[in-house]
């Protein structure tokens, strides 16, 4: 499958390119209205949108393009196939394939960010919504997303993390060893062998990568799209995998909980990145 071309939200006026933040749209959505949406809303100080308050960052929206959704019946914009929105596990072997997809052309994107700023990693950051959180962390457990090493974060917003029927053990993994580089090395393998991709023949810089990687999982408490036991299952994960994890909830966002509350979750995610990229 092509891809679209990117959506790319350069710099402000008299600002050098310093950062990329890589920031995947949801199901039904596209990098355009995506972008148009999260650039609309503000933060505690009225004047101040995302892009203003981080001003030297470039802003890369990935379009997934149109694919067949078994939901709804019909081609939609979308990462990956799903046959139910209210069971969003149901049907996991419809979701591979998209997810092979996507996290190979993202692998590609990441990269090329990496290159633009000079190969830093950690002057990258990746995420998304919804269902696009949900490919950005298939991306990011996989090791796809640190193979050039550490990013300088992921934020995962209303994220949940789609799991195939034979993934099953890794449902779990919050329960497993202090060891959380096996944890990680296990969840890595498991994923790789759902898609049928080898990966590296050498994982350990790479799980090193993702443990030091930090992330913001930010989830309404009323989300009526995904449930916040959803993302909950997803820290878990990412704790047990060694990722340092922030984590917040929220009531009353648009959309019966399922988008960014406005302003609070806006700040709270520019807190993140302007700390852990060590900016200002």
């Amino acid at each position: 499958m092509s891809f679209p071309p990117l959506h790319i939200v350069n710099p402000q006026p008299d600002h050098s390119h310093t950062h990329t933040i890589i920031l995947l749209h949801g199901l039904g959505s596209t990098a355009g209205q995506f972008a148009t949406d999260l650039f609309s809303h503000k933060t505690s100080n009225p004047r101040q949108t995302l892009a203003s308050a981080l001003p030297t960052f470039r802003w890369v929206f990935p379009d997934a393009g149109k694919r067949w959704c078994s939901a709804s019946v019909e081609s939609t914009s979308a990462w990956f196939d799903v046959s139910s929105l209210d069971n969003i596990n149901e049907r996991g072997d419809l979701q591979v394939p998209g997810l092979k997809e996507c996290m190979l052309y993202l692998k590609s994107v990441i990269e090329s960010e990496v290159e633009s700023l000079g190969g830093n990693s950690e002057r990258v950051v990746l995420g998304g919504f919804s269902q696009g959180s949900a490919t950005a962390l298939w991306t990011f457990l996989t090791g796809s997303a640190t193979a050039r090493g550490r990013l300088g974060a992921f934020v995962g917003l209303g994220t949940w993390l789609p799991l195939p029927k034979d993934a099953d053990p890794i449902r779990n993994v919050e329960s497993r060893c202090a060891d959380t580089v096996k944890n990680a090395r296990e969840l890595m393998d498991t994923l790789l062998l759902t898609l049928g991709i080898d990966g590296p023949s050498s994982k350990e810089a790479i799980i090193q990568a993702m443990h030091d990687t930090p992330a913001f999982l930010g989830h309404g408490i009323d989300d009526e799209r995904i449930k916040l036991k959803h993302g909950h299952a997803v820290r878990h994960i990412l704790q047990a995998v060694g990722t340092q994890v922030e984590w917040k909830d929220y009531v009353g966002a648009e959309r019966e909980g399922h988008w960014v509350k406005e302003p609070e979750e806006f700040d709270d995610i520019i807190a993140l990145i302007r700390r852990q990229c060590k900016i200002g």
